[in-house]
């Protein structure tokens, strides 16, 4: 996959790589750590026309991400296409222990990566959230962008699959459950294997941005762990958030376990129907 026209394509922008070795990075794409005259880059490679949406995906919510000021982003050397693959090669990141500042400025960045906003709620091009495709469109407030772009086209791959799922009663609940709100640029898969602790503070990757409801970043960190409540704290005592915010991101948790059950499987069933059934 890492042939030779691809590597002298690279190798135009990084200097000669004098090595390279692959590293663990889930199986969306292979991802390759690659030593040159310019120092250590990553290159994550892709063949099928799915995989390489996923890549020029990813180098527009970096750039989106980057435009901001906020977070890090590594930096990029670019799009590296071939006829057989395409290549997305950024800055190699070497990770450092993270402290009570790092997370404070986690939570400060965050704000202020909420604070971007614009006119209507979704993004002007699809993005994915894992491998899966997340649709975008333009919706006028945050009730129709969750339910239509974010939850519909989860529940229908659910029910294709074999898990159908009763959702009239929660859709018709959520304009009393999502609060009136700008819409917010958000990573969107804010899970604690994308970010790093870099020398100068948190770097951000793989995103699926969009602006949409801040929450919906909070609800990730919180999903699976990873995060100190530090961050949390710091957030809401900068913020307006309900004050039962917490105890309700699993509203927003459900987009990302109806994903994990379209990825994986019916281990993510339960906690589907659960969150369904409280809001129901």
């Amino acid at each position: 996959m890492f042939g030779a026209e691809l590597k002298a394509l690279i190798e135009k922008q990084t200097g000669t790589i004098t090595n390279y070795t692959p590293l663990s990075s889930g199986d969306i794409h292979l991802a390759i750590k690659l030593q040159t005259d310019s120092g250590p880059w990553v290159s994550k490679i892709a063949t099928s026309p799915l995989k390489i949406n996923s890549l020029k995906a990813e180098l527009k919510g970096l750039k989106l991400l980057a435009s901001t000021r906020t977070f890090q982003i590594p930096e990029l050397a670019g799009e590296f296409t071939t006829p057989s693959s395409t290549a997305l090669v950024m800055r190699y990141v070497e990770s450092t222990p993270t402290h009570h500042s790092f997370w404070e400025a986690f939570a400060e960045q965050l704000i202020q990566l909420h604070s971007h906003t614009h006119r209507n709620f979704g993004l002007d091009h699809d993005n994915f959230i894992g491998s899966l495709p997340q649709q975008n469109s333009w919706q006028h407030n945050a009730v129709e962008h969750y339910i239509t772009d974010r939850l519909e086209p989860q529940i229908r791959w659910a029910h294709d699959a074999g898990f159908p799922l009763k959702t009239a009663a929660f859709f018709k609940n959520l304009e009393q459950l999502i609060p009136t709100q700008k819409p917010a640029l958000i990573h969107g898969d804010l899970w604690n294997g994308n970010y790093l602790a870099g020398a100068k503070g948190p770097v951000l990757i793989d995103p699926a941005v969009s602006y949409s409801v801040a929450q919906m970043d909070l609800a990730m960190m919180d999903l699976f762990g990873g995060f100190p409540d530090l961050v949390f704290e710091h957030y809401a005592s900068r913020c307006e958030l309900p004050s039962d915010w917490r105890s309700q991101l699993d509203i927003y948790q459900l987009y990302y376990l109806l994903a994990h059950l379209n990825l994986f499987g019916n281990s993510y069933l339960t906690s589907v129907q659960r969150i369904l059934t409280k809001y129901s």
